[in-house]
C-alpha cells in the first residue's frame, strides 16, 4: 500500500493531496478524495499496486522465513483485487469522511494502528508564553474512548489544585506563528471527526448506524425490523475539547455530572453455528464495530443532549494586552453568555443538538442460547425496572465469561470488552469485543476453546 501510494504520489507531483495531511501511517490522500467518483483512484491504485507485488512480496518471504506453506497462505491472502475490494467496501462510509486514507482504513481494521495514538483527543485548558519562548496552549489529552466522558461538556477537571470545566468541543488549534501578523489561531480540520445517525431496534436490541440522516425508514440488519427515520439519533466524534480558558479553585465537595454511559456493537449479520453436545451457539466476527455512547446528562429517567452554538471565535488572553482568536468552537449556551458578558466570543450561530460517540472496528464474540424452554423468558434486555432482574443477570454472565476467558488464554480481563446483550430470535446473546482496534484472534471461537 505505502509503496503504491509512492508510485502515484510520484506520477502527481506537486498536485499530490495526501502532502497537505497529516497521517502517522503514511502520505495518504483524504478518504473522500479517494472514494470520490468524480476521480479515478480505484483503476489507478489497482495499476499501481500490481507494480508494487514486488514489495509485497519481499516483506512475505521474510515473514515466511522459509516456510513455503505459510508463504503460499500469506500471498493468497494478500491479492491485487482482494485488496481493491476490500477498501472499496467501505466506499459509501469512506466518501464523507474528513480522515486520512490510511488513519480511516486503520480504524476499520485493514490497516495496522502501530500503536500510536490516532484516537487521542486534547481538552484546551489555557495559553500561556514566558518570556521570549513562543507561546503555547496548555492541553490534557485522553484516549478517546475515555475522552467523550471524561471532556464531555458539563464535566470538570482538576490540575494544579484549579478546576477546569469543559464548556464545547473544538477543532484541533495550532498557534499563531512567532512572524504572524495578527493574533488568529488556525485548525487544521472541521471540530467534527466523524459522525453518524444511530438507532436502537426495539425489537432486538441491535444498533443500526448510518452515514447520513434517514429520509425513511431503514431495516434493522439482524431481524427486518423497520426502523423509522424518527429513532435516528445524531452522534458525533470530535476532534478536541474546550474550556473557556479560565479556572477556579478545586472544590472537593463539586457535584459530578452523570452521563447516560452505553458500550455496544453495531448490527451486522453474523453466522452462528451449533457446538456439538451442548445448548450453546457461538459467533464471530473480525470487523465488528464497537460504539461507546455518551447520550448526554442523565436526569432521573430522562437523558438530557448536549446543546451546542458554534461561535465565529473566541478570544483568550495569552499575556497582558495580548488575546488569541480560536475559531471552530462550539459551545454551551451557559459558557456563550458567561463568555459575552465578558465580550470574549463573536459571531454565534444557531444551537445545535449533539451526542458523543467512539467507534472502533475489532474483533468481537457472540454466544447465545441454542434453544430456550418456552417457560423462561430471558429475553427482556431492556432498560425499564420489569427488565432489571434479567438485564442484571445477562450483563453478569457476560462478566464471569471474560473473567473465565481471561484465564485461559492467561491475559488480562481490561483486553476484553463486556458488551450490552442483545436479542436474536427471541434469545439473548452476550456479546465481547476485543478492547483494542486491532485483528489479534484472541476472540475467535478456536481461541477460547470452543
Amino acid at each position: 500500500m505505502v509503496d503504491a501510494f509512492g508510485l502515484l504520489r510520484a506520477e502527481d507531483g506537486a498536485g499530490y493531496p495526501g502532502d497537505l495531511l497529516h497521517d502517522t501511517h503514511g502520505e495518504f490522500p483524504g478518504a473522500a478524495a479517494v472514494y470520490s467518483t468524480d476521480d479515478n483512484w480505484k483503476s489507478r491504485l489497482k495499476v499501481a499496486l500490481s507494480e508494487a507485488v514486488s514489495a509485497r512480496d519481499a516483506v512475505i518471504a521474510s515473514l515466511a522465513d522459509g516456510d513455503q506453506s505459510l508463504l503460499t497462505d500469506m500471498t493468497r491472502g494478500l491479492q491485487v483485487d482482494d485488496l481493491i475490494a476490500l477498501i472499496w467496501s467501505f466506499e459509501k462510509e469512506g466518501a464523507v469522511s474528513p480522515k486520512p486514507l490510511g488513519e480511516f482504513l486503520a480504524e476499520h481494521g485493514v490497516l495496522p494502528m502501530y500503536g500510536m495514538p490516532t484516537r487521542v483527543k486534547p481538552l484546551y485548558m489555557g495559553a500561556k508564553q514566558e518570556g521570549r519562548a513562543a507561546a503555547e496552549f496548555s492541553t490534557v489529552d485522553r484516549e478517546q474512548d475515555l475522552a467523550i466522558f471524561e471532556f464531555a461538556p458539563g464535566r470538570s477537571l482538576v490540575r494544579d489544585k484549579r478546576r477546569f470545566e469543559s464548556v464545547g468541543l473544538s477543532s484541533v488549534l495550532l498557534p499563531p506563528r512567532p512572524n504572524q501578523r495578527g493574533s488568529h489561531a488556525s485548525i487544521a480540520e472541521h471540530w467534527m471527526d466523524e459522525e453518524r445517525w444511530i438507532a436502537a431496534c426495539p425489537s432486538c436490541g441491535a444498533i443500526a448506524s448510518v452515514v447520513e440522516e434517514p429520509t425513511g425508514s431503514v431495516a434493522c440488519c439482524d431481524c427486518q425490523t423497520s426502523l423509522g427515520k424518527e429513532l435516528f439519533e445524531r452522534y458525533v466524534t470530535p476532534r478536541a475539547f474546550t474550556t473557556t480558558f479560565r479556572s477556579e479553585p478545586a472544590d472537593e465537595n463539586e457535584d459530578l455530572v452523570a452521563f447516560r454511559r452505553v458500550v455496544t456493537i453495531e448490527a451486522n449479520d453474523i453466522t452462528i453455528r451449533e457446538i456439538n453436545g451442548s445448548n450453546l451457539s457461538v459467533g464471530s466476527s473480525d470487523k465488528a464495530t464497537v460504539l461507546r455512547l455518551n447520550d448526554g446528562v442523565g436526569e432521573g429517567d430522562r437523558v438530557r443532549p448536549f446543546t451546542l452554538v458554534p461561535v465565529e471565535s473566541h478570544r483568550v488572553q495569552i499575556a497582558p494586552r495580548r488575546d488569541w482568536r480560536l475559531p471552530g468552537q462550539m459551545l454551551t449556551p451557559e459558557a456563550c453568555q458567561k463568555l459575552a458578558a465578558w465580550k470574549r466570543i463573536d459571531g454565534q450561530g444557531d444551537a445545535e443538538t449533539v451526542r458523543l460517540m467512539s467507534r472502533k472496528t475489532t474483533d468481537a464474540l457472540f454466544l447465545t442460547p441454542t434453544s430456550v424452554s418456552a417457560r423462561l423468558d430471558v429475553g427482556r434486555i431492556g432498560r425499564d425496572v420489569a427488565d432489571t432482574g434479567v438485564r442484571a443477570a445477562l450483563v453478569s454472565a457476560t462478566q464471569l465469561l471474560v473473567q473465565r476467558a481471561a484465564l485461559a488464554l492467561d491475559i488480562d480481563p481490561a483486553e476484553f470488552d463486556p458488551l450490552e446483550p442483545r436479542l436474536r430470535n427471541g434469545k439473548p446473546v452476550l456479546q465481547i469485543s476485543d478492547f483494542l482496534p486491532e485483528r489479534r484472534r484472541i476472540l475467535s471461537p478456536s481461541g477460547v476453546g470452543f
